[in-house]
């Protein structure tokens, strides 16, 4: 909303009003402002008798008809009220309520925006915590941490060809090669989808702890990925598992191997084994078992193996391995305590298990 002025603005009324009129005729309206869009203009009503009202209006219609602002009656500290034709003077004055609006010269606070209409600002200081600079541009004005502090400053020059700089230092932007060290202590979060580290065919990217001699490096020689020690060292994965997601893991030796043992239990006859849980089974009967179930057993095409303890209980208990491949039917220990192992092997998923048994392992 604007407050519109015109100069040497003065009428009188042509119809007298009442305390809650909102249409003004006067005589004479055409040296009045036309409001419009919002825009109003303030006119004063004085009688012989000095009675005044200040009325805000949202339009002239220059053939000498006022219309009133909404709520726009005896504003400024005035009293609406009723007025003479004739001898009513209306006219433009500067008022309080117009002059409120001016930013001082001294200080002040805005209650709106100041549209610069692609002027510019000179010399300014902005300053306080609530102060922003929201869309636009800042061009060739340095970023300080402090009046005159240049070791720090971020700089973009309006040139558009010279590069930014960070305390004197070119910043690096897509597509250039990183030839400056990474000094930063804490966490480098790389949040893209993507992110790569593309070094040439052949050549070594490395991770040391200070000394250059000890590294572990990757090295890509176009084909495969090598990943080796520099100097002999052992790679050790502590307090963590390694999951190939069924790769395979050529020419290895396997020093100190131990596999996961899982203890299962039977349940109403049923006998139901994890293959993901571990590869030897400690089995403890309870009752006869009627059914066994393995499931999540390697994919078609690659071998898995088990091995099943079943330690005998009380009751001399039965296993059944129906659906199982013996060479020779199995035949179960049936002494309280005794030991039994079972092998068992598949090469198609699990459809087929091929098992193998030895009974009465005893202390000799």
């Amino acid at each position: 909303m604007a407050i519109l002025f015109a100069n040497n603005c003065s009428t009188t009324l042509s119809v007298g009003i009442t305390a809650g009129s909102t249409s003004i005729q006067v005589a004479d309206s055409s040296a009045f402002p036309q409001p419009t869009g919002g825009d109003v203009i303030y006119i004063t009503l004085e009688d012989p008798a000095g009675d005044i009202e200040v009325i805000r209006c949202s339009a002239n219609d220059a053939v000498n008809t006022f219309t009133v602002d909404t709520g726009g009656r005896g504003v400024d500290g005035t009293t609406a009220q009723a007025f003479n034709a004739t001898e009513t003077r209306v006219e433009l004055r500067l008022i309080k309520s117009v002059v409120d609006n001016w930013l001082q010269l001294t200080g002040g606070s805005l209650t709106g925006n100041i549209d610069m209409n692609s002027n510019n600002v000179i010399d300014a200081v902005l300053s306080g915590t609530g102060t922003k600079v929201i869309a636009g541009e800042i061009v060739d004005v340095p970023i300080r941490g402090a009046t005159g502090a240049t070791g720090n400053q971020i700089l973009v020059n309006s040139d558009g060809t010279t590069r930014a700089t960070a305390g004197g230092a070119a910043i690096l932007c897509t597509g250039d090669d990183i030839m400056a060290e990474l000094d930063v202590t804490g966490t480098i979060t790389f949040n893209s989808a993507t992110v790569a580290v593309v070094v040439p065919g052949g050549v070594p990217l490395r991770i040391n702890d200070g000394d250059d001699s000890h590294n572990v490096q990757i090295i890509h020689d176009g084909t495969n990925p090598q990943f080796s020690c520099t100097n002999d060292e052992d790679f050790i994965f502590a307090n963590s598992s390694i999951d190939l997601s069924l790769n395979q893991l050529k020419q290895a030796e396997f020093i100190d191997q131990s596999v996961t043992e899982q203890t299962v239990g039977s349940s109403l006859g049923i006998l139901t084994i994890d293959y993901s849980l571990g590869s030897y089974v400690n089995v403890a009967l309870t009752e006869n078992i009627t059914s066994i179930v393995i499931n999540n057993a390697p994919a078609n095409g690659a071998v898995g193996s088990l091995r099943i303890k079943f330690t005998q209980g009380a009751s001399a208990y039965t296993i059944s391995w129906t659906g199982y491949k013996f060479a020779k039917t199995p035949a179960h220990s049936t002494t309280n305590g005794a030991i039994d192992f079972v092998d068992l092997w598949t090469d198609d998923g699990g459809t087929t298990w091929y098992c193998a048994m030895d009974d009465n392992w005893v202390t000799q």
